[in-house]
């Protein structure tokens, strides 16, 4: 998915700036090509999610090892990506929106 590559690419130079590098990436196809990506630094992992069923992405965190890690992930951003609304300008603006997300929730 564009899209996906999309988002992926201008999230990696943030995450960078954290020491993050990408560990994990999964595809799912049968699942309406749904797929995560899953970046870490050794302190905390940051989850990128499309779900394809639900057409939305999800930006997500945890730590390492702590409490929180036993609970699971956070939510940073859920940004709604309809298939009719697919349009450039529209995944434009969603990744403006988790940029600004991330970057936040990192103290960039």
């Amino acid at each position: 998915m564009e899209a996906f590559n999309q988002v992926i690419a201008a999230l990696e130079p943030i995450l960078a700036q954290k020491g993050f590098s990408s560990i994990e990436q999964k595809s799912h196809p049968e699942a309406f090509g749904s797929r995560h990506v899953e970046f870490g630094n050794g302190k905390e992992f940051v989850r990128l999610i499309w779900d394809g069923k639900e057409e939305l992405f999800l930006l997500q965190s945890r730590a390492v090892a702590s409490a929180a890690s036993e609970i699971g992930w956070g939510d940073i951003l859920l940004v709604p990506l309809k298939s009719k609304l697919g349009e450039r300008k529209i995944i434009e603006a969603g990744v403006r929106e988790m940029r600004s997300a991330l970057s936040a929730h990192l103290g960039i």
